[in-house]
């Protein structure tokens, strides 16, 4: 859950589209099986009750045959005379004829197992498919209670019981025999049929839609029971029921099917179903993925530009869609984008001009600073009554003055500030004679490249003032321009004077004019003045020891600030 949390919003929308789509198709593959298994299972019903409705119909049809032929038989007059004289005058011969046509009905079908007739006086006559003769074999008490049961009334009737044969697997047609003259009564028929051979003149039908049956009477007995055992069908089976009310008796037909039965009819269809939902699936997919691709193209082109644009680089989009929603956010970005490049340009324009505020304040600071120092100097020389020396001061240093004019600019060449530092030095040459000398290492090649006014002279007059007036004996002011490996021309302030401790360094740099009593203050604003013309804190290095001196190197870059 993590992942999907975290994940981008392409991850985000196929894995929820993917489990939304999973579940769509599973919820449908199941709705699909449930209906088709309860269609197919009402069809099964519907034609196993077709099927049981036609195995009654011949059935009804093979009873309805098998008395109309013996009944056609013992209505004929040569029985119905040997049943009359049996019931005046009996005798074998008459006993034997009855007997030879009871046997000639089992042979009219194969179903027929046996054939009993009871006469009005109670007497039995009976014969088995085999020819063997029965009515002598058949209790009189037990006939009595066997044809109590049947309700014939001139028709026919079905008892789930057989008088002399297994009835577990033979039932038994009854009806009575009437006198073709008056219509009365002669006696009862009963017919013994094989269920087992009854049923194999509808097996054909059974195997054919692999049913199996099981029949009851109105009262519950089992006529025919199923072939296989109950609990066999207590699953994954399809059980139809069926009750028939005939004129000669009422049954219930129970037909069991197995599902594989089902699932073989619908096999084909299933496929058929399957395919058509797993096309229709991976169009469906498609389609979603060619509308999240068509959606997420477009912001990624849009999160490159954003990316490009945090390299300070503004970039105009173009999402290439059609999308109204997508047009719109094109529009408002690009529109922005437009109002952040015009706020830059007036941010940098007003940079530009607080620099030169900046750097014009820093350069107002100093000019004060050198002139009170100067003036004194011209003082000391009148005092002193050197006043050849003080008016060669005053031309020097009104020249001084002339060159840092420079019409006005704040950006002269390195070669003009070279000569406001020469004029400098000769202002206080006069004056410190024996304090210092001055050595110069110069490429002439490298000084038309532009420094801001004034960028040299505060550092000699910081290495005179602080380095080697205390020092109490003459030092060396040396001065050096030339090419460094970097590409850069490195201008280069150095003297061996009294020098200075790390802590007057570090106070320095970081503009801390309390802990040197304000002695740097020149020195701190001119590295503050030069660091920021060249836009680079690193552009000043200062090196100092105590008693060893101090070097001051300006990393100069060709630029015409």
């Amino acid at each position: 859950m993590q992942f999907v949390k975290r994940a981008s919003i392409g991850m985000k929308m196929m894995v929820f589209t993917g489990a939304l789509f999973l579940f769509c198709t599973v919820l449908s593959a199941f709705i699909y099986w449930s209906v088709i298994e309860g269609a197919s299972r009402r069809e099964m019903e519907r034609i196993s009750g077709q099927t049981l409705s036609s195995i009654n119909d011949g059935m009804n049809s093979q009873f309805e045959y098998i008395h109309r032929f013996a009944a056609a038989l013992m209505m004929g007059n040569a029985f119905q005379a040997m049943v009359n004289r049996q019931n005046t005058e009996p005798s074998l011969e008459a006993q034997i004829g009855m007997e030879r046509t009871l046997y000639n009905i089992t042979e009219f079908s194969d179903q027929i197992e046996a054939v009993i007739f009871r006469d009005l006086n109670g007497k039995l006559y009976g014969v088995k498919r085999s020819g063997e003769t029965i009515g002598n074999l058949i209790l009189k008490e037990d006939a009595e209670l066997f044809l109590e049961a049947a309700d014939y009334k001139g028709r026919w009737d079905i008892l789930p019981e057989a008088l002399f044969s297994d009835s577990k697997s033979h039932i038994s047609m009854v009806f009575d025999l009437q006198s073709i003259t008056d219509f009365q009564e002669m006696g009862i028929v009963v017919i013994e049929i094989s269920m087992d051979k009854l049923s194999s003149a509808f097996h054909d039908t059974l195997h054919r839609y692999d049913l199996d049956i099981k029949i009851q009477d109105s009262q519950g007995s089992v006529i025919k029971d199923f072939d296989k055992l109950p609990q066999e069908y207590e699953k994954g089976s399809c059980i139809a029921r069926l009750a028939v009310e005939n004129e000669g008796f009422t049954w219930e037909y129970t037909s069991a099917t197995p599902m594989v039965r089902m699932d073989d009819a619908y096999l084909q269809s299933r496929k058929i179903t399957l395919i058509v939902l797993a096309i229709n699936s991976c169009v469906l997919f498609l389609g979603i993925y060619v509308i999240i691709r068509g959606f997420l193209l477009p912001l990624k082109r849009m999160v490159g530009v954003i990316d490009r644009t945090g390299e300070d680089v503004l970039v105009h989009v173009d999402l290439k869609s059609d999308t109204l929603e997508l047009r719109q956010l094109e529009k408002a970005y690009n529109c922005m984008t437009d109002r952040i490049e015009k706020l830059l340009e007036r941010i940098v324009a007003e940079q530009k001009n607080l620099r030169k505020m900046e750097l014009s304040l820093l350069q107002a600071q100093i000019n004060p600073h050198f002139l009170y120092n100067t003036l004194n100097d011209i003082s000391a020389l009148i005092v002193t009554d050197r006043k050849e020396q003080a008016c060669y001061v005053v031309k020097a240093f009104s020249n001084f003055y002339r060159r840092t004019l420079s019409k006005g600019k704040d950006v002269i060449s390195l070669r003009e500030e070279l000569m406001i530092v020469n004029d400098y030095l000769i202002v206080q040459g006069i004056r410190f004679e024996s304090v210092f000398m001055v050595e110069r290492e110069i490429d002439e090649s490298l000084l038309e490249v532009s420094v801001p006014k004034l960028m040299l002279q505060p550092l000699v007059e910081n290495a005179i003032y602080h380095g080697l007036r205390p020092l109490g004996h003459k030092g060396t002011l040396k001065i050096t321009v030339k090419k460094e490996i970097t590409g850069t021309i490195g201008v280069t302030v150095a003297d061996d004077g009294v020098g200075m401790y790390e802590s007057q360094i570090r106070d320095i740099l970081n503009g801390n004019r309390e802990s040197d009593g304000g002695q740097g203050f020149g020195l701190q604003k001119t590295i503050e003045r030069i660091c920021l013309y060249f836009g680079d804190t690193d552009c000043v290095e200062l090196h100092s020891c105590p008693d060893r001196g101090t070097e001051i190197t300006i990393h100069v870059t060709d630029f015409n600030g």
